[in-house]
């Protein structure tokens, strides 16, 4: 699973691993994942989030696909 980051202009906050926060994992299937804002050390509320930022956590022997919707 990969880390994600925001950014907000210039400042990007710390990498959450998402799969801290997948509760029931299954492959060909829709996941939800929710992370609480608070998560992102370095968020400053209020102002936009310009970029959200996905980076690979380990290697993988094969192609993986990530949908993302309703962010």
């Amino acid at each position: 699973m990969p880390k994600v980051t925001l950014q907000q202009h210039d400042t990007k906050t710390n990498a959450v691993d998402i799969a801290n926060y997948i509760d029931d994992f299954a492959y060909d299937t829709w996941l939800n994942v929710s992370i609480p804002v608070n998560k992102f050390g370095g968020i400053a509320l209020g102002k936009s989030v310009s970029a959200l930022i996905l980076e690979q956590n380990g290697t993988a022997l094969q192609t993986n696909q990530l949908f993302i919707d309703q962010i």
